[in-house]
């Protein structure tokens, strides 16, 4: 990991930000994925049953949330925690995700893993700065759904009632945390999206799992929580 990427993500992390579609087997045993957004979801149930703590810390040197290191042309893109654990913290396991459902995609279309759009290392490196909310970009680009409209790699939802399972979504709280998830479902109360049901890494679930948040302006007699409606990112993959 060169030493710029290790401090603009140190910069973030000291920072308190962070504190539908389905794939089908078939005969033969091929699987049959409609969109990007299988590949997602796929890639969610390799790390079912297996132990995945939460963990983020100041070693920005050596961990980068991501479960296992994540090579890309050669090189180093992303580091796990040194001690084996296979901890992660929720940036790095969507950007975990996110690097091995395109990778998969590569492989099944007969193309390299290491062509991701065209980009070169330093490319990815900018992205996943992007994703990581720890590059040089307004709030409203800074998040994984604008690292993906930037790269040409996928595009906004703006619109709560066009998003999927399976697409990458990131929220921001009204005490000035954040994370970043795999969305599987909106929570409706009385015909209002209150809250959101989501997969990713958390310190409620221990780790690795599935979780739900609440939306803070939700009607009176609705379950409330601290996510600010108006900061929410939703991206999906092309």
């Amino acid at each position: 990991m060169r030493t710029r990427l290790v401090l603009v993500i140190a910069m973030v992390f000291i920072a308190p930000i962070f504190a539908g579609c389905y794939w089908q087997p078939i005969e033969g045993g091929q699987v049959v994925r409609q969109g990007f957004n299988d590949y997602v979801l796929e890639m969610v149930t390799t790390f079912d049953g297996g132990s995945y703590p939460y963990l983020l810390n100041d070693d920005y040197e050596n961990y980068n949330g991501v479960t296992e290191n994540l090579m890309y042309q050669g090189e180093t893109i992303a580091k796990a925690n040194p001690s084996g654990d296979r901890a992660s913290h929720c940036v790095g396991l969507t950007f975990e995700v996110f690097f091995k459902a395109m990778q998969q995609r590569n492989m099944d279309a007969g193309l390299s893993p290491d062509d991701l759009n065209g980009m070169n290392f330093e490319e990815l490196e900018e992205f996943l700065l992007t994703w990581y909310v720890a590059a040089d970009q307004p709030a409203s680009l800074n998040n994984l759904a604008g690292a993906l409209e930037l790269y040409g790699l996928g595009e906004r939802i703006d619109d709560f009632d066009q998003a999927q399972k399976g697409d990458f979504l990131q929220f921001f709280r009204t005490n000035g945390t954040g994370h970043a998830v795999v969305f599987i479902d909106w929570i409706v109360q009385d015909e209002t999206i209150v809250g959101l049901r989501f997969w990713s890494t958390q310190q409620s679930t221990n780790g690795i799992g599935y979780a739900e948040a609440y939306f803070n302006d939700n009607p009176q007699g609705a379950t409330s929580g601290t996510v600010d409606r108006q900061a929410v990112y939703i991206g999906r993959v092309r």
